[in-house]
């Protein structure tokens, strides 16, 4: 049986990843939630500085800067949870 993630949770990243790698942590502790049940994805659109490999994280890296939309749909596509 694979597990699937009840909640995919796209981020899109352009920039510095501290903002983000703070989003990360406050998904992972959320009260309530089961961290099983949160699959996170950060999808990097060609940023200067590249998203670093994060234990847990899919980092979808995209060959060329497409912006928001483009980045969000890209993270989409590699989702694999229910929601």
């Amino acid at each position: 049986m694979t597990f699937l993630p009840r909640v995919s949770a796209v981020i899109p990243f352009y920039g510095e990843p501290e903002p983000v790698l703070a989003i990360i942590d406050t998904l992972r502790t959320q009260q309530g939630i089961d961290p099983a049940d949160i699959e996170i994805i950060v999808s990097d659109d060609v940023s200067p500085t590249p998203f670093p490999e994060v234990e847990g994280v899919t980092v979808v890296r995209r060959p060329v800067n497409g912006g928001f939309g483009k980045a969000v749909n890209s993270g989409v596509a590699a989702a694999t949870g229910e929601w």
